[in-house]
């Protein structure tokens, strides 16, 4: 008597999380109350979240020579190891963008954080670098990442927008 709707599906944010031995692509719900903190500057203490991303897919990206297969559900607490968390979609980066307008300082930089080195423009919130000593987190645009492993598999990895986890990072090399 009553036919039942059929369902919408969610929308979902297209995401790529960068570990020290991985590349995971993904998707995010961007109704997961804390998936979306992985694409926010983050200052002061660590925020407690959990990124769960659906589809993940598996790419190592220094000399692992594993295959991995596709995982439904794949999921990372924020107090695990991880180097960046890159929007990949319009939605996602939008979110990403408002969400770190205060990053606005734009500093011409080399990141080495982890196994990589990523080239690229720093978005500060203060026009002097000394600032992210506070934070866990901090946004670059137009980056290109590179894996410094030998053998590795990972080169020239555009991102138009990232967020860089501190936790790993070596140092920052300036053009100033």
């Amino acid at each position: 008597m009553f036919a039942k709707k059929p369902s919408t599906p969610k929308p979902l944010w297209a995401v790529q999380l960068l570990t020290t031995e991985y590349l995971v692509d993904g998707s995010l719900d961007y109704d997961d109350p804390t998936g979306s903190w992985f694409l926010q500057v983050q200052a002061g203490d660590l925020a407690m979240a959990t990124l769960n991303l659906t589809q993940a897919r598996f790419q190592p990206t220094g000399g692992l020579n594993v295959t991995m297969p596709t995982a439904a559900k794949w999921t990372l607490p924020s107090t695990g190891l991880f180097v960046a968390c890159i929007p990949r979609d319009e939605a996602s980066t939008a979110y990403a963008l408002k969400h770190n307008s205060s990053s606005r300082n734009p500093i011409s930089a080399v990141v080495f954080v982890g196994p990589y080195a990523i080239r690229g423009t720093i978005l500060s919130p203060d026009k002097n670098l000394d600032i992210l000593g506070g934070y866990q987190a901090f946004a670059m645009e137009q980056a290109v990442i590179d894996c410094l492993v030998p053998g590795s598999r990972l080169t020239g990895l555009a991102a138009p927008y990232l967020l860089v986890r501190s936790l790993l990072l070596h140092g920052i090399v300036t053009s100033g």
